[in-house]
């Protein structure tokens, strides 16, 4: 049926056209001097025949828009055609044959949809606190779709552990022996026997009390202090070989780290009034050994002795050598040892629960300082957050309690497990301070034993 509305489009086109070249309905005027129409134009606009040369391209009105229809995103066009087709040097016709525009329909229906509830939040605080869970919207609602109902935050009461517990010390440990001479330091220590709970007050003060203490006199250094020099010796020797002596021994020997005695005990100078030789040869003779010295160091020490040339050599008489002192091995007094910590024990159980849970571990002494050594310092206790989370969530608790009469588990064991590594520890430091007092004793009373 649009092929025939066309085709009849044309015809009448066409025969309008031929009606106008004829110019039948024209007046004189319009007509050239052979009686053609288009007597006012140019014969540049007429080929050799007479008919015209230039035609412009005309484009058809448009159509109509085609149909919408539904919903959403949809298009509409319409078309045109041309009219009169260009011909020689006429203008040709400019623009699209189809137009397409957006339709104006509702968009399609799409319901609100909601995601799914988040977990509850942690039941955080003491006694009667608040979870809440969320959601999302997951579908956003389009058109005329149903929007989504109900609230996207929902909330119950829950309840958390017990408020206000106060942190507790322990009693302090016994004082640590005075170690060393003069004026030294005592300490004592003690830890956290409970552990502060939700809005309970903290441990204030220190962990450690240090105070003064008088030990032994400490023995002052002294150098060791020569004796005068004697008056010299007779002559020995003959001729040019004659010599004096003169010696020295030690008045004080050095003590306490003082510096020992430096320089020769033994001086010699020749003769004033040599004597003549009447023998060829004469041997040195060594004088005798002097006494031990005191023994040095500590454990294995050291003690020496020396000698000097009391009759120099003469003529082809025998040298006494180099060998002027002698040492042997001395037992000294017992060197210093410092204290000596065991190895740090396990972790224990953990105590408490959300971000107040803790472990704990100890160390005892391995062996305590002797007199002169250093004792031992640092912590005995030490103290880190729990590793894992111990939930104070309380249905988690109630149900923790419920089954404590068959078998404690999770918070409940941790929390017993706890009190009880705490009271072991404590007990621990109590007999160990004790043990370490009983071996100061015994080190102090064998000390008064030698000294008698």
């Amino acid at each position: 049926m649009l092929r025939i509305s066309l085709l009849l489009l044309l015809c009448i086109l066409f025969c309008s056209l031929v009606v106008d070249g004829k110019g039948g309905d024209k007046d004189d005027d319009d007509k050239d001097d052979g009686g053609r129409p288009g007597g006012d134009k140019d014969d540049d606009d007429k080929d050799d025949g007479g008919r015209p040369a230039n035609v412009n391209c005309v484009w058809n009105s448009w159509g109509r828009w085609s149909g919408c229809s539904g919903c959403g995103s949809k298009k509409q066009y319409r078309t045109r055609s041309v009219r009169v087709q260009r011909q020689g040097a006429g203008r040709p016709c400019t623009g699209a044959a189809r137009e397409e525009q957006q339709c104006n329909l509702p968009a399609c229906a799409v319901n609100c949809r909601w995601g799914s509830w988040s977990a509850w939040s942690a039941c955080r605080g003491c006694g009667t606190q608040t979870q809440t869970r969320s959601r999302t919207v997951a579908v956003q609602r389009v058109g005329a779709g149903a929007p989504c109902s109900g609230s996207e935050v929902k909330s119950r009461s829950c309840e958390g552990p017990p408020c206000g517990v106060d942190c507790e010390w322990s009693s302090w440990s016994a004082w640590s022996p005075c170690r060393g001479c003069g004026t030294q330091t005592q300490t004592r220590t003690r830890t956290v026997a409970v552990q502060r709970v939700g809005t309970g007050a903290a441990c204030t003060g220190s962990d450690t009390n240090n105070r003064s203490c008088q030990g032994p006199p400490c023995v002052t250094s002294v150098d060791c202090v020569y004796e005068p020099w004697s008056e010299w010796c007779s002559c020995t020797g003959c001729g040019a070989d004659a010599k004096q002596l003169r010696r020295r021994g030690v008045e004080s020997p050095a003590s306490g780290g003082g510096e020992e005695c430096v320089g020769p005990w033994v001086d010699y100078r020749p003769c004033p009034h040599p004597v003549p030789c009447e023998v060829t040869s004469v041997d040195c003779k060594w004088s005798p050994w002097s006494d031990w010295s005191d023994c040095t160091g500590c454990d294995v020490g050291t003690q020496t002795r020396t000698r000097f040339v009391e009759v120099q050599p003469v003529g082809n008489g025998e040298g006494c050598g180099s060998k002027n002192s002698q040492s042997r091995s001395c037992q000294g007094p017992p060197c210093p040892e410092d204290c000596v910590y065991e190895p740090w024990s396990e972790w224990c159980s953990c105590i408490g629960c959300g971000v107040d849970a803790k472990q704990m571990r100890r160390r005892g002494v391995e062996s305590v300082a002797t007199p002169g050594g250093k004792p031992c310092n640092g912590p005995w206790i030490d103290y880190r957050s729990c590793p894992w989370e111990v939930s104070c969530d309380s249905d988690y608790l109630k149900e923790t309690s419920s089954n404590a009469s068959a078998a404690p588990t999770h918070g409940s064991s941790v929390v017993l497990s706890g009190v009880a590594a705490a009271l072991v520890a404590f007990v621990v430091v109590v007999v160990a301070a004790k043990i370490r007092t009983a071996k100061q004793e015994t080190v102090e009373a064998a000390d008064e034993q030698e000294l008698l």
